[in-house]
């Protein structure tokens, strides 16, 4: 009877570590498979980040190649006016260089 019994408490105790080991695997391919996803998940919000951030450049970009268009359009501009005021003087500057020339 004794030996009975000792067989049945081997038999659970074989069972019980064959249930422990079962749980630990699907435990640890439960983890496996929630890391899998968290990567993948954090991939597609680098990727969605990404691109956001090439969006939002892109527009930055454009923004400051139309101020520069601007400045530069700007700078031409008084650049031109400045020479023509400065044809203007020289032909003034001239003409009085000529008349102090023939006095």
């Amino acid at each position: 009877m004794a030996t009975e019994i000792w067989k049945q408490l081997t038999s659970a105790e074989e069972e019980a570590e064959a249930m422990i080991k079962g749980a630990k695997r699907e435990a640890a391919e439960l983890l496996a498979k929630t890391r899998r996803d968290l990567a993948a998940e954090r991939g597609k919000q680098l990727a969605d980040a990404r691109a956001q951030a090439e969006q939002e450049l892109g527009r930055v970009l454009t923004q400051a190649k139309q101020e520069a268009s601007e400045l530069r359009k700007k700078a031409e501009a008084e650049a031109e006016q400045l020479r023509a005021q400065a044809e203007a003087k020289m032909a003034g500057v001239l003409e009085f260089i000529k008349e102090r020339i023939r006095n």
